[in-house]
């Protein structure tokens, strides 16, 4: 159990820190260490933090916003956490679709989410249609 003492001293610590601060701190401060390594491909911080910009605008064009549901159907990939970056800065929702399931299980999760965007990766492309 936290004493007040300890409890206050928590609040105060992350008092006015949002998800988003933390996801800009870390992509800036580790900039040139890699940051995802996916088979032959590697990306560092600095090559992710323009690629959650990117992302950030193809989402914000696509009506994306504070509230604004998004779903992604993809494989495990630097870009499931991409994307879900730049929906956070947005202000948006995500939730990921388990890339193994079925459409009609899809479905009832992107409605149940109150989707308003699906991202679909190329590998994933047929079922997201």
């Amino acid at each position: 159990m936290q004493s007040a003492s300890g409890s206050a001293t928590a609040a105060t610590a992350s008092s006015g820190v949002t998800l988003g601060d933390l996801i800009v701190q870390a992509l800036t401060r580790h900039s040139a260490s890699e940051a995802f390594v996916a088979g032959d491909r590697r990306l560092t911080y600095a090559q992710v933090r323009d690629l959650v910009s990117q992302y950030r605008t193809a989402l914000a064009r696509r009506g994306v916003g504070l509230g604004v549901g998004v779903t992604m159907l993809s494989p495990n990939m630097p870009e499931s956490w991409i994307v879900q970056a730049a929906t956070y800065l947005l202000g948006g929702r995500f939730t990921g679709l388990q890339a193994l399931a079925s459409v009609e299980d899809h479905i009832v999760v992107c409605a149940d989410a109150q989707a308003s965007v699906l991202v679909v990766t190329a590998p994933l492309e047929e079922h997201g249609r």
